[in-house]
Protein backbone atom coordinates (compact mmCIF):
# COMPACT_ATOMS: atom_id res chain seq x y z
CA UNK A 1 0.00 0.00 0.00
CA UNK A 2 1.44 2.90 -0.88
CA UNK A 3 2.13 6.01 2.04
CA UNK A 4 0.01 8.42 2.83
CA UNK A 5 1.42 11.74 2.62
CA UNK A 6 -0.54 15.76 2.43
CA UNK A 7 1.02 18.28 -0.39
CA UNK A 8 0.49 21.57 0.90
CA UNK A 9 0.14 24.25 -2.56
CA UNK A 10 0.64 27.50 -0.88
CA UNK A 11 -0.06 30.10 -3.46
CA UNK A 12 2.89 32.73 -1.95
CA UNK A 13 5.54 33.00 0.08
CA UNK A 14 5.53 31.11 3.05
CA UNK A 15 6.26 31.64 6.24
CA UNK A 16 7.18 30.59 9.63
CA UNK A 17 3.85 32.35 10.67
CA UNK A 18 1.80 29.90 8.41
CA UNK A 19 3.05 26.98 9.74
CA UNK A 20 1.55 27.96 12.72
CA UNK A 21 -1.12 28.69 11.65
CA UNK A 22 -1.90 25.66 9.28
CA UNK A 23 -1.16 24.28 13.28
CA UNK A 24 1.46 21.48 11.23
CA UNK A 25 3.63 20.82 14.35
CA UNK A 26 0.19 19.14 15.47
CA UNK A 27 -0.38 17.81 11.90
CA UNK A 28 2.66 16.63 11.16
CA UNK A 29 2.74 14.02 14.22
CA UNK A 30 -0.30 11.94 11.98
CA UNK A 31 1.07 12.57 8.28
CA UNK A 32 4.08 13.25 6.35
CA UNK A 33 3.54 16.52 5.29
CA UNK A 34 5.56 19.00 2.35
CA UNK A 35 4.82 22.04 1.09
CA UNK A 36 4.89 23.57 -2.50
CA UNK A 37 5.37 27.39 -2.34
CA UNK A 38 3.71 28.27 -5.87
CA UNK A 39 5.25 31.82 -5.57
CA UNK A 40 7.36 32.35 -8.70
CA UNK A 41 4.89 30.73 -10.91
CA UNK A 42 1.46 31.97 -9.29
CA UNK A 43 2.24 35.59 -8.09
CA UNK A 44 6.04 36.25 -8.91
CA UNK A 45 5.68 40.09 -8.24
CA UNK A 46 4.34 39.61 -4.97
CA UNK A 47 7.94 38.33 -3.69
CA UNK A 48 7.95 42.40 -2.90
CA UNK A 49 5.08 41.76 -0.57
CA UNK A 50 6.94 39.61 1.98
CA UNK A 51 9.72 40.32 3.83
CA UNK A 52 9.81 37.27 5.83
CA UNK A 53 9.79 33.60 4.81
CA UNK A 54 10.47 30.20 6.61
CA UNK A 55 13.43 28.01 6.16
CA UNK A 56 11.91 24.84 6.78
CA UNK A 57 13.06 21.67 5.08
CA UNK A 58 9.59 20.21 4.12
CA UNK A 59 9.50 23.20 2.06
CA UNK A 60 9.85 22.91 -1.90
CA UNK A 61 10.12 26.45 -3.29
CA UNK A 62 9.22 25.93 -7.70
CA UNK A 63 9.84 28.72 -10.29
CA UNK A 64 8.20 26.77 -13.50
CA UNK A 65 4.84 24.81 -13.25
CA UNK A 66 6.67 22.61 -15.95
CA UNK A 67 9.38 21.10 -13.38
CA UNK A 68 6.38 21.07 -10.45
CA UNK A 69 4.47 18.98 -12.93
CA UNK A 70 7.19 16.93 -13.70
CA UNK A 71 7.94 16.28 -10.04
CA UNK A 72 4.04 16.16 -8.71
CA UNK A 73 3.61 12.86 -11.66
CA UNK A 74 6.90 11.01 -10.28
CA UNK A 75 5.38 11.08 -6.43
CA UNK A 76 1.78 10.35 -7.28
CA UNK A 77 3.75 6.78 -8.42
CA UNK A 78 5.30 6.29 -5.20
CA UNK A 79 2.77 7.36 -2.57
CA UNK A 80 -0.93 8.22 -1.89
CA UNK A 81 -1.17 11.90 -2.82
CA UNK A 82 -3.58 14.47 -0.60
CA UNK A 83 -3.88 18.19 -1.55
CA UNK A 84 -4.77 20.75 1.02
CA UNK A 85 -5.16 23.97 -1.07
CA UNK A 86 -6.19 27.96 -0.54
CA UNK A 87 -6.14 28.49 -4.36
CA UNK A 88 -9.29 30.21 -5.62
CA UNK A 89 -8.27 29.78 -9.36
CA UNK A 90 -8.26 33.34 -9.91
CA UNK A 91 -5.91 33.61 -12.59
CA UNK A 92 -4.87 31.27 -15.77
CA UNK A 93 -1.99 29.35 -14.38
CA UNK A 94 -4.05 28.62 -10.84
CA UNK A 95 -6.99 27.48 -12.84
CA UNK A 96 -4.85 25.18 -14.79
CA UNK A 97 -3.07 23.72 -12.28
CA UNK A 98 -6.46 22.85 -10.17
CA UNK A 99 -7.65 21.55 -13.78
CA UNK A 100 -4.87 19.35 -13.94
CA UNK A 101 -5.53 18.04 -10.06
CA UNK A 102 -8.88 17.41 -11.00
CA UNK A 103 -8.05 15.18 -13.93
CA UNK A 104 -5.50 12.98 -12.25
CA UNK A 105 -8.37 12.26 -10.00
CA UNK A 106 -6.41 14.04 -6.74
CA UNK A 107 -8.14 14.04 -3.31
CA UNK A 108 -8.22 17.71 -2.66
CA UNK A 109 -9.43 19.76 0.41
CA UNK A 110 -9.89 23.11 0.06
CA UNK A 111 -9.51 25.14 3.14
CA UNK A 112 -11.41 28.97 3.34
CA UNK A 113 -9.18 31.99 4.15
CA UNK A 114 -10.71 34.76 4.35
CA UNK A 115 -13.53 35.94 7.21
CA UNK A 116 -14.17 39.82 6.43
CA UNK A 117 -17.94 39.87 5.43
CA UNK A 118 -17.64 42.15 2.10
CA UNK A 119 -14.20 40.71 0.49
CA UNK A 120 -14.93 36.98 1.30
CA UNK A 121 -16.51 35.44 -1.98
CA UNK A 122 -14.00 36.86 -4.94
CA UNK A 123 -16.56 35.70 -7.71
CA UNK A 124 -18.91 37.41 -7.06
CA UNK A 125 -19.19 39.60 -9.92
CA UNK A 126 -22.15 41.77 -9.66
CA UNK A 127 -22.99 45.62 -10.99
CA UNK A 128 -22.26 47.07 -7.61
CA UNK A 129 -19.16 45.71 -7.55
CA UNK A 130 -18.26 47.22 -10.73
CA UNK A 131 -19.17 50.58 -9.81
CA UNK A 132 -17.69 51.03 -6.55
CA UNK A 133 -14.06 50.44 -8.43
CA UNK A 134 -14.79 52.45 -11.34
CA UNK A 135 -15.85 55.57 -8.51
CA UNK A 136 -12.72 55.26 -7.52
CA UNK A 137 -10.91 55.59 -10.76
CA UNK A 138 -8.48 52.94 -10.69
CA UNK A 139 -5.75 52.17 -12.40
CA UNK A 140 -6.06 50.51 -15.81
CA UNK A 141 -3.40 47.48 -14.03
CA UNK A 142 -6.38 47.63 -11.32
CA UNK A 143 -9.33 47.41 -13.40
CA UNK A 144 -7.51 44.02 -15.72
CA UNK A 145 -6.91 42.43 -12.04
CA UNK A 146 -10.06 42.89 -11.01
CA UNK A 147 -12.36 41.65 -13.86
CA UNK A 148 -9.52 38.94 -14.70
CA UNK A 149 -9.52 37.65 -11.25
CA UNK A 150 -13.49 36.93 -11.29
CA UNK A 151 -13.37 35.87 -14.15
CA UNK A 152 -10.83 32.66 -13.43
CA UNK A 153 -12.63 32.28 -10.15
CA UNK A 154 -15.53 31.89 -11.60
CA UNK A 155 -14.57 29.45 -13.92
CA UNK A 156 -12.84 27.93 -11.28
CA UNK A 157 -15.91 27.55 -9.33
CA UNK A 158 -17.47 26.21 -12.28
CA UNK A 159 -15.35 23.43 -13.33
CA UNK A 160 -13.38 22.80 -10.22
CA UNK A 161 -14.87 20.62 -7.59
CA UNK A 162 -12.78 19.98 -4.40
CA UNK A 163 -13.34 16.87 -2.43
CA UNK A 164 -13.66 18.87 0.82
CA UNK A 165 -14.30 22.65 1.75
CA UNK A 166 -13.51 23.53 5.32
CA UNK A 167 -15.65 26.27 5.72
CA UNK A 168 -13.61 28.59 8.15
CA UNK A 169 -17.53 29.84 9.42
CA UNK A 170 -20.61 30.21 9.63
CA UNK A 171 -21.56 32.83 7.62
CA UNK A 172 -19.25 31.21 4.74
CA UNK A 173 -20.55 27.43 5.51
CA UNK A 174 -23.94 28.99 4.96
CA UNK A 175 -22.91 30.79 2.06
CA UNK A 176 -21.61 27.27 0.19
CA UNK A 177 -24.03 25.23 1.52
CA UNK A 178 -26.71 27.18 -0.95
CA UNK A 179 -24.27 26.81 -3.58
CA UNK A 180 -23.15 22.79 -2.84
CA UNK A 181 -22.63 20.45 -5.63
CA UNK A 182 -22.87 16.43 -5.18
CA UNK A 183 -19.10 15.64 -5.32
CA UNK A 184 -17.89 18.39 -2.51
CA UNK A 185 -18.23 17.46 1.19
CA UNK A 186 -18.44 20.58 3.08
CA UNK A 187 -17.41 20.71 6.87
CA UNK A 188 -17.74 23.07 9.08
CA UNK A 189 -14.59 24.52 10.34
CA UNK A 190 -12.89 27.90 12.33
CA UNK A 191 -10.96 30.67 10.92
CA UNK A 192 -7.00 30.34 11.33
CA UNK A 193 -7.50 33.02 14.24
CA UNK A 194 -9.97 31.22 16.10
CA UNK A 195 -8.21 27.80 15.55
CA UNK A 196 -4.87 28.88 16.94
CA UNK A 197 -6.69 30.22 19.87
CA UNK A 198 -8.27 26.92 20.86
CA UNK A 199 -4.36 24.98 19.76
CA UNK A 200 -2.68 27.50 21.85
CA UNK A 201 -4.19 29.33 24.22
CA UNK A 202 -3.03 27.22 27.02
CA UNK A 203 0.60 27.68 25.65
CA UNK A 204 2.98 29.25 28.05
CA UNK A 205 2.92 33.00 27.68
CA UNK A 206 6.94 33.69 27.70
CA UNK A 207 6.59 37.58 27.24
CA UNK A 208 7.50 39.33 30.86
CA UNK A 209 6.23 43.08 30.94
CA UNK A 210 5.50 43.96 34.67
CA UNK A 211 3.52 46.69 33.65
CA UNK A 212 -0.27 47.34 31.87
CA UNK A 213 0.42 47.04 27.86
CA UNK A 214 -1.89 47.74 24.97
CA UNK A 215 -1.82 46.10 21.89
CA UNK A 216 -1.45 47.87 18.27
CA UNK A 217 -2.37 45.32 15.70
CA UNK A 218 -0.30 46.90 12.83
CA UNK A 219 -1.08 45.77 8.73
CA UNK A 220 1.59 45.97 6.04
CA UNK A 221 1.09 49.40 4.84
CA UNK A 222 1.93 52.30 5.10
CA UNK A 223 5.87 51.40 5.06
CA UNK A 224 5.39 47.84 3.61
CA UNK A 225 3.54 46.94 0.25
CA UNK A 226 0.41 45.43 0.69
CA UNK A 227 -1.41 43.27 -1.98
CA UNK A 228 -3.78 46.15 -2.78
CA UNK A 229 -1.51 48.63 -2.70
CA UNK A 230 0.48 46.48 -5.17
CA UNK A 231 -1.74 45.30 -7.58
CA UNK A 232 -3.46 49.65 -7.65
CA UNK A 233 -0.56 51.62 -7.10
CA UNK A 234 -2.42 52.95 -4.66
CA UNK A 235 -1.07 53.69 -0.70
CA UNK A 236 -4.27 53.95 1.41
CA UNK A 237 -1.77 56.17 3.54
CA UNK A 238 1.49 57.40 3.44
CA UNK A 239 4.54 56.96 5.88
CA UNK A 240 4.54 60.76 6.02
CA UNK A 241 0.91 61.54 7.63
CA UNK A 242 0.33 58.34 9.16
CA UNK A 243 3.08 57.59 11.73
CA UNK A 244 2.62 61.27 12.71
CA UNK A 245 -0.96 61.02 13.39
CA UNK A 246 -0.71 57.35 15.28
CA UNK A 247 2.26 58.39 17.55
CA UNK A 248 -0.04 61.33 18.60
CA UNK A 249 -2.89 58.93 19.68
CA UNK A 250 -0.61 56.41 21.35
CA UNK A 251 1.02 59.35 23.26
CA UNK A 252 -2.43 60.27 24.65
CA UNK A 253 -3.80 56.41 25.00
CA UNK A 254 -0.27 56.07 27.41
CA UNK A 255 -1.02 59.40 29.25
CA UNK A 256 -4.51 58.93 30.12
CA UNK A 257 -5.00 55.17 30.24
CA UNK A 258 -1.82 54.65 32.03
CA UNK A 259 -0.70 51.64 29.95
CA UNK A 260 2.14 51.41 27.45
CA UNK A 261 1.39 50.81 23.76
CA UNK A 262 3.28 47.50 22.09
CA UNK A 263 3.53 47.02 18.42
CA UNK A 264 2.33 43.39 16.73
CA UNK A 265 3.57 43.89 12.96
CA UNK A 266 1.78 42.36 10.39
CA UNK A 267 3.13 38.70 9.72
CA UNK A 268 3.92 39.98 6.02
CA UNK A 269 7.31 41.89 7.38
CA UNK A 270 10.52 41.43 8.92
CA UNK A 271 10.98 43.90 11.69
CA UNK A 272 13.67 45.07 14.33
CA UNK A 273 12.76 44.95 18.26
CA UNK A 274 12.17 48.64 18.75
CA UNK A 275 9.84 50.31 15.73
CA UNK A 276 11.58 53.56 14.64
CA UNK A 277 8.40 54.70 12.77
CA UNK A 278 6.41 53.65 16.46
CA UNK A 279 8.66 56.29 18.45
CA UNK A 280 10.89 53.21 19.81
CA UNK A 281 7.79 51.27 20.86
CA UNK A 282 8.42 48.14 20.94
CA UNK A 283 7.53 45.46 18.02
CA UNK A 284 6.45 41.91 18.79
CA UNK A 285 6.51 39.05 16.24
CA UNK A 286 4.25 36.25 15.40
CA UNK A 287 2.69 36.20 18.87
CA UNK A 288 -0.66 38.11 18.77
CA UNK A 289 -2.76 35.52 20.51
CA UNK A 290 -0.77 35.51 23.70
CA UNK A 291 -0.34 39.40 23.08
CA UNK A 292 -3.39 40.58 23.38
CA UNK A 293 -4.74 38.11 25.78
CA UNK A 294 -2.51 40.03 27.83
CA UNK A 295 -3.21 43.43 27.16
CA UNK A 296 -5.48 46.08 28.46
CA UNK A 297 -6.24 47.41 25.00
CA UNK A 298 -6.54 46.26 21.30
CA UNK A 299 -6.27 48.84 18.61
CA UNK A 300 -6.42 48.20 15.06
CA UNK A 301 -6.79 49.49 11.24
CA UNK A 302 -9.20 46.27 10.71
CA UNK A 303 -7.82 43.31 11.08
CA UNK A 304 -9.31 39.17 11.09
CA UNK A 305 -6.67 39.23 14.47
CA UNK A 306 -9.43 41.12 16.07
CA UNK A 307 -11.01 38.00 16.88
CA UNK A 308 -8.44 37.49 19.75
CA UNK A 309 -9.43 40.44 20.83
CA UNK A 310 -13.72 39.78 20.77
CA UNK A 311 -12.30 35.94 22.45
CA UNK A 312 -10.85 37.59 25.48
CA UNK A 313 -13.27 40.79 25.85
CA UNK A 314 -10.97 43.28 25.24
CA UNK A 315 -12.11 46.84 24.15
CA UNK A 316 -11.52 47.77 21.11
CA UNK A 317 -9.99 50.95 19.75
CA UNK A 318 -10.81 51.00 15.47
CA UNK A 319 -8.87 53.77 14.30
CA UNK A 320 -8.27 55.28 10.38
CA UNK A 321 -6.93 58.69 9.27
CA UNK A 322 -8.24 61.31 6.50
CA UNK A 323 -5.94 59.72 3.71
CA UNK A 324 -7.73 56.64 4.03
CA UNK A 325 -11.12 57.95 3.53
CA UNK A 326 -10.66 58.45 0.08
CA UNK A 327 -10.88 55.07 0.07
CA UNK A 328 -13.61 53.92 0.04
CA UNK A 329 -13.01 49.99 -0.95
CA UNK A 330 -10.32 50.07 1.85
CA UNK A 331 -13.06 51.69 4.39
CA UNK A 332 -15.59 49.47 3.66
CA UNK A 333 -13.28 46.04 4.15
CA UNK A 334 -10.85 47.11 7.05
CA UNK A 335 -13.04 49.84 9.06
CA UNK A 336 -16.56 49.93 8.36
CA UNK A 337 -17.20 46.23 8.19
CA UNK A 338 -15.12 45.81 11.85
CA UNK A 339 -16.99 48.75 13.28
CA UNK A 340 -20.47 46.94 12.25
CA UNK A 341 -20.32 43.73 13.07
CA UNK A 342 -19.03 44.50 16.15
CA UNK A 343 -20.97 48.00 17.09
CA UNK A 344 -17.84 49.75 17.30
CA UNK A 345 -17.46 53.67 16.74
CA UNK A 346 -14.69 54.16 14.66
CA UNK A 347 -11.97 56.79 15.58
CA UNK A 348 -10.40 59.35 12.93
CA UNK A 349 -7.30 60.11 14.55
CA UNK A 350 -6.88 63.00 12.28
CA UNK A 351 -9.63 65.00 14.06
CA UNK A 352 -9.85 65.93 17.60
CA UNK A 353 -10.35 63.49 20.68
CA UNK A 354 -10.09 63.68 24.56
CA UNK A 355 -10.53 61.13 27.39
CA UNK A 356 -13.76 61.06 27.94
CA UNK A 357 -14.15 60.51 23.84
CA UNK A 358 -12.03 57.46 24.07
CA UNK A 359 -14.03 56.14 26.98
CA UNK A 360 -17.25 55.47 25.40
CA UNK A 361 -15.23 53.79 22.86
CA UNK A 362 -13.51 51.02 25.24
CA UNK A 363 -17.32 49.86 25.79
CA UNK A 364 -17.57 45.98 25.27
CA UNK A 365 -21.41 45.12 23.59
CA UNK A 366 -21.66 41.72 24.84
CA UNK A 367 -24.34 41.27 22.41
CA UNK A 368 -22.08 41.95 19.31
CA UNK A 369 -19.38 40.37 20.61
CA UNK A 370 -20.87 37.05 21.11
CA UNK A 371 -23.00 37.27 17.54
CA UNK A 372 -19.46 38.12 15.68
CA UNK A 373 -18.04 34.84 16.85
CA UNK A 374 -20.84 33.32 16.01
CA UNK A 375 -21.09 34.30 12.86
CA UNK A 376 -16.98 35.02 11.41
CA UNK A 377 -15.19 32.99 14.10
CA UNK A 378 -16.13 29.47 13.73
CA UNK A 379 -18.81 27.63 11.89
CA UNK A 380 -18.66 25.05 15.11
CA UNK A 381 -20.43 24.28 17.91
CA UNK A 382 -17.89 22.37 19.77
CA UNK A 383 -14.27 23.18 20.23
CA UNK A 384 -12.56 21.14 17.80
CA UNK A 385 -9.16 22.94 16.03
CA UNK A 386 -8.71 22.67 12.07
CA UNK A 387 -5.70 19.96 12.24
CA UNK A 388 -7.92 17.74 13.67
CA UNK A 389 -10.42 18.21 10.92
CA UNK A 390 -8.07 17.34 8.58
CA UNK A 391 -7.10 14.44 10.53
CA UNK A 392 -10.70 13.57 10.74
CA UNK A 393 -11.04 13.52 6.93
CA UNK A 394 -7.03 11.70 5.96
CA UNK A 395 -8.62 8.84 7.96
CA UNK A 396 -11.44 8.63 6.04
CA UNK A 397 -14.31 9.11 8.67
CA UNK A 398 -15.89 11.79 6.03
CA UNK A 399 -16.22 8.76 3.03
Amino acid sequence: MKKKKLIIIWDVIFREFDYHRLELEKLSKFIDIEIHEMNQIFNPLYAKVYQDKSNRKIIKRYKSYKKWKNDFEKLIKIQNIWILIQNNGNNFIKFYLNLFLTRKNIKVIYISNNTVREAIHPTEFNLASIINKLKNKPSIKLIYYFFSSRFFSLLNKLFIKPNFIIANSLYDYNYRKKNKNKITKILKGNSFDYSNYITYRSNKFNYKFKKNFSVFIDSSGPRGIDEHAFQSNIKTHSPEKWFPSANRFFDFLEKNFQTRIKICPHPKRRTSKYSKDFHGRENIQNNLLHMVKNSKIVVSKGSTGLIYAVVFRKPILLIYSNEMLRHKSYMRNNVNSFSKDLNLSPINIDENYNKDFIEKRLTINEKARKNYLKTYATARTDSKPNYKILIEILKGKYN
